[in-house]
């Protein structure tokens, strides 16, 4: 787990909430402070959608909501006169993406040994952090993963910014 500062506030809030940069990743929770608090819990609810419905949509997948389903809500709340007072956004990776990353990666993890890949967005006093989290299935005392996932959101990052 490492903490990035990002320097380039107004750029990443472009990339967060006007573009698609972070639109494949699931939202498990977020809660944000504008005029008033609002807190959302991702996990797709399945009595909303019928058997069909909810079998075709979320069959292959996690069933957490994505980042673009949510997007313009968070887009709605926070655009306007005033900058929020704070946000804090989780970021999780998805299992197909869990997939692809393990594969370019030099670790002995496999899907299942993973609970989840994580970037938390967190804002408050005008400073934006994001911080990287990794939740395992199993108990190991091995960090690679945790190294590498942290490499690539710094590397992620990086490319944001320039």
């Amino acid at each position: 787990m490492i903490s990035i500062p990002i320097t380039e506030v107004k750029l990443f809030m472009n990339h967060l909430l006007c573009r698609s940069t972070f639109d494949a990743f699931c939202v498990p929770e977020l809660s944000l402070s504008t005029f008033a608090s609002f807190h959302m819990d991702g996990h797709i609810l399945k009595d909303y959608y019928t058997k069909e419905e909810y079998e075709t949509l979320y069959k292959d997948r996690t069933p957490i909501a994505r980042w673009k389903q949510l997007r313009p809500v968070c887009f709605e709340l926070i655009r306007g006169n005033h900058t929020p007072l704070s946000f804090s956004i989780v970021l999780q990776l998805s299992s197909r993406a869990v997939e692809s990353f393990l594969s370019e990666t030099d670790t002995s993890f496999t899907v299942s040994d993973i609970n989840g890949l994580f970037l938390n967005l967190r804002y408050k006093d005008s400073r934006l952090n994001a911080v990287t989290g990794t939740s395992l299935n199993i108990f190991s005392m091995d960090k690679s993963l945790e190294h590498a996932w942290d490499q690539k959101i710094q590397k992620f990052i990086l490319s944001l910014e320039s």
